[in-house]
């Protein structure tokens, strides 16, 4: 048996033992805890550059919707204006109108006129031929000089009227002349200013568009989220039947963003959405980017120049986990032709119906795109490159507690923001 000596020692070794155990615990929980410091630390400071991001873009859109108003309200003044020329010119209309029925009137109580005038003077003429020279002789002088005084002021009345009717008509004419000129000009300034406010009006539908945008851009991620309970993502629109898109053209796609599984589902059409058998699934954390075109990307240079106000491109990465495309057996199917993993990077080319309506879907889709979780042991701010804003966390920081707390702060540092 052990004397009570060597037990005491073992004891004491052993306590020796328990307090080098508790001073290496207690210096990792010091190191784990500088570490988690310096963590929050970095966090802190890329909430405070958020919060400045924040409100730089809150003085940006105050900004743009002043401009809006005072656009705004200069269309305001030109309706009116617009509204006040358009009653001169029923003004106008309604004068012509009145001058037209008094030259009608005329015209025709002058014709009347005439008409009996020279009806008195073939009577008389008539009555005078019929008479005998005889008779004529022995009449008395003063009759014959009466009935040829009132036949020369017939004439001369005769001629009168002729002439004020000649001044009357040459008068209306020109008067009528003017206002249809005027009229004509009034018409081609109605026109201007119609198409001015036209375009004004579009140019405010997009203001206020951009400002939707970008209000709802600072609204959090979790406004598509709360958009889609209302308001579901999905539309009936094209792609290409292959790379050159000017000799086989576009085929009808079904595509629908599915906000609880987080992913777009590519339908050949709308039935396939009950079988579930879509042709292409991309996952939320997959896209890349989602961007208008323009007629010099090189993805279009074989699409007509009509259909290119309509078109997107849809970037996504292709993960080992993704869902594939469903197999075709023909020859000219695009997913098979242009998609595969080899690439960094897949392109899809989509043609919404209208201009409106590609712009709607870019917005949203980049919404989807920015707001994805950030990788582990990195935080990407929102609507920036990872080049430029983005800060990599120690890579010492390897157990497996910094890494939870890592994880949950990446997950909901953009929630706060």
């Amino acid at each position: 048996m052990l004397s009570v000596r060597d037990t005491l020692t073992l004891q004491l070794d052993m306590a020796n033992s328990n307090i080098g155990n508790l001073m290496r615990a207690r210096d990792q929980a010091e190191s784990k805890q500088s570490e988690m410091e310096r963590e929050k630390m970095m966090i802190e400071l890329e909430l405070q550059e958020n919060i400045q991001r924040h409100r730089i873009e809150q003085q940006e859109t105050r900004q743009m919707l002043l401009q809006a108003e005072e656009k705004i309200g200069g269309l305001q003044k030109k309706s009116e204006r617009l509204r006040d020329m358009q009653s001169k010119i029923d003004s106008l209309q309604d004068t012509m109108d009145k001058m037209e029925n008094e030259r009608i009137a005329t015209q025709k109580q002058m014709k009347l006129d005439q008409l009996l005038k020279e009806t008195a003077v073939a009577k008389l003429t008539e009555v005078m031929q019929k008479k005998d020279p005889r008779s004529l002789v022995q009449g008395s002088r003063s009759d014959m000089r009466k009935k040829a005084i009132e036949l020369r002021k017939l004439r001369k009345d005769l001629e009168q009227e002729r002439d004020k009717y000649a001044r009357m008509v040459s008068r209306y004419q020109s008067d009528l002349s003017d206002i249809q000129a005027q009229v004509t000009e009034e018409q081609q300034q109605r026109q201007l200013l119609q198409i001015d406010l036209e375009n004004r009006e579009a140019e405010i539908e997009k203001l206020k568009s951009l400002v939707r945008n970008s209000t709802t851009e600072r609204d959090g991620p979790g406004v598509d989220v709360v958009l889609a309970k209302d308001q579901r993502l999905e539309s009936l629109m094209q792609i290409p039947k292959a790379k050159n898109i000017r000799k086989h053209g576009w085929k009808d796609q079904y595509i629908v963003v599915d906000y609880d599984e987080r992913r777009i589902l590519f339908y050949e059409k709308e039935e396939d959405r009950i079988a579930g058998t879509p042709q292409l699934t991309v996952e939320f954390e997959q896209l890349q980017k989602v961007r208008s075109v323009s007629p010099g990307d090189p993805q279009v240079t074989r699409a007509s120049t009509r259909d290119i106000p309509f078109i997107f491109q849809l970037g996504y990465t292709p993960l080992d986990h993704s869902h594939t495309p469903r197999k075709d057996t023909s020859d000219d199917t695009f997913f098979n032709r242009i998609f595969s993993k080899e690439d960094r990077e897949n392109t899809v080319l989509v043609k919404a119906n209208t201009n409106e309506e590609r712009d709607y879907w870019v917005t949203r889709l980049s919404r989807l795109g920015t707001r994805r979780d950030a990788p582990s042991g990195t935080h990407t701010l929102p609507n920036s490159s990872p080049g430029a804003n983005s800060r990599r966390f120690p890579q010492s920081v390897a157990r497996s507690d910094s890494q939870t707390l890592h994880s949950d702060t990446s997950r909901v540092l953009p929630d706060r923001i």
